[in-house]
Formats: structure tokens, C-alpha cells, sequence
């Protein structure tokens, strides 16, 4: 199962195209961030291994918790 986690300076998130948080900026608030790093490519082993392409921030919460940056898609759901 997976969710959208929409990170916005907007108080509304229909608003969220009017006040953009660009990837510069993501990268800068997440470095303050103990917990977290920034990768492009997420990988995974177990019984099946993988690797996943994208701007990814890496939640490390006993266990890695990627979340990938997707600007490009600002749609409503």
C-alpha cells in the first residue's frame, strides 16, 4: 500500500501551484533533518531485489521509508 504525502508552503492544497517548493529547496530543508537523506535512486533486497531511478527522501525510521520528490505531478487528487 502506498500513500501521497504533499509537502506545500500553501494553506490550502489547491493553492499548492501557486506557492512551488522546488527540489533546491526540499534538498535544503531535509539536510537539517537527522533522520532523513537525500538519494537518487532507492533500492530494496529480499526475496526480490530492486533499484528505483528518482529524487528520493530517504526517511530512516528503523527501517529506510522513501519518500519520491515529484513535482511534476502537482495535480489535485
Amino acid at each position: 500500500m502506498s500513500y501521497d504525502a504533499h509537502i506545500t508552503r500553501a494553506e490550502d492544497w489547491p493553492e499548492s501551484e501557486e506557492y512551488p517548493i522546488t527540489l533546491d529547496e526540499l534538498k535544503e530543508y531535509f539536510q537539517t533533518k537527522k533522520d532523513f537523506h537525500y538519494s537518487t535512486s532507492f533500492s530494496s533486497t529480499g526475496p526480490v531485489s530492486l533499484t528505483i531511478a528518482g529524487e528520493f527522501f530517504i526517511w530512516n525510521y528503523g527501517c529506510p521509508l522513501p519518500f519520491l520528490e515529484r513535482s511534476s505531478d502537482c495535480r489535485q487528487p
